[in-house]
């Protein structure tokens, strides 16, 4: 078998992280979607959806989606099971792939394609081009959203997504929130980036019909010697959302909007403590007035590109 990868790409992640939890050791190619690797005769003749994840078997059989990807995995080693024992937990495992899927992946998808100069000609992926509708952007914002909203909702009456274990929900789930923190790149500045992240993460954690706080901060700091799994998904998790600030910080000074000095690394963990520390404090109580006014004193350890 070969596998035909992306590093960046959220679908194929899916798959690398089940071959991960499965212990198996599948060669895997990496297909360069920036550079249109995808749209090339070779690659088409395996996929002429122009799409990864692939996975060639060994009579030279494609699967092209993610989810049979890993059903057909599953069904050549079933240990550890992660697509549900019985038929109601594999329904329940497949019910909420389609939720996370449909309402929270599409979403995203909308927002990036519809509203990334870099998606220009290409709204939808695959070989046939499509020009970007920027309202389907801030639907796609919207519909993200709500989808986060109930995988928060979900998080506070379950510690797994579909069942009560780890199973390929859980797979979905974590990549789609690792998917989510690219939207800050949607801000052109970085300023602003920040502050519309850190309002946003305020109004979440502190939203009157659901439990206070984030559950993927909070859930961490209650997570036993009998739930490790999950705590190294947090952990991950966190350190995906740390490197996305380290990106969005190491960008702008590329860019010249911050100075030269600016350790980016530094300050993105300053934000991510953050973060994190405001998670916390709203489950503790802390007002929503109160938590606002943290955002300017953050902001303000962003250093400007001094002026010629």
């Amino acid at each position: 078998m070969r596998f035909y990868d992306y590093g960046l790409a959220p679908s194929p992640r899916k798959v690398r992280l089940f071959i991960a939890e499965k212990g198996l050791d599948i060669p895997a190619v990496e297909v360069d979607l920036r550079r249109r690797a995808q749209q090339a005769p070779e690659f088409l003749a395996k996929n002429p959806g122009a799409t990864v994840p692939v996975l060639e078997l060994d009579d030279g059989t494609c699967l092209t989606e993610s989810l049979a990807i890993c059903h057909y995995l599953e069904q050549l080693h079933p240990d550890p099971n992660l697509m549900g024992r019985d038929a109601k937990e594999q329904a329940l495992v497949l019910m909420w792939t389609d939720i996370q899927t449909f309402e929270g992946y599409l979403g995203l998808q909308e927002a990036l394609r519809n509203g990334h100069e870099a998606f220009k000609g290409r709204a939808l992926g695959g070989p046939v081009s499509y020009e970007q509708i920027p309202a389907l952007a801030e639907r796609g914002k919207r519909r993200a959203e709500i989808y986060f909203n109930k995988l928060e909702t979900r998080l506070g009456e379950s510690e797994f997504i579909a069942s009560d274990r780890y199973t390929y929900a859980d797979i979905v789930g974590y990549v789609y929130i690792g998917f989510a923190a690219r939207a800050l790149g949607e801000e052109k500045r970085v300023r602003a980036a920040l502050e519309r992240l850190f309002r946003e993460a305020i109004a979440l954690y502190t939203r009157p019909d659901n439990p206070r706080g984030c559950m993927v901060v909070s859930a961490a700091a209650n997570c036993s010697r009998d739930n490790a799994e999950i705590g190294l998904w947090l952990t991950e998790h966190r350190r995906q959302q740390t490197n996305a600030l380290v990106a969005r910080l190491k960008r702008a000074v590329v860019d010249g909007e911050l100075g030269q000095e600016t350790n980016a690394e530094a300050l993105g963990d300053c934000y991510a403590t953050l973060l994190h520390g405001l998670s916390i404090q709203a489950r503790d109580g802390v007002s929503r007035r109160r938590l606002l006014q943290t955002i300017p004193l953050a902001l303000s350890l962003l250093t400007s590109r001094p002026k010629s």
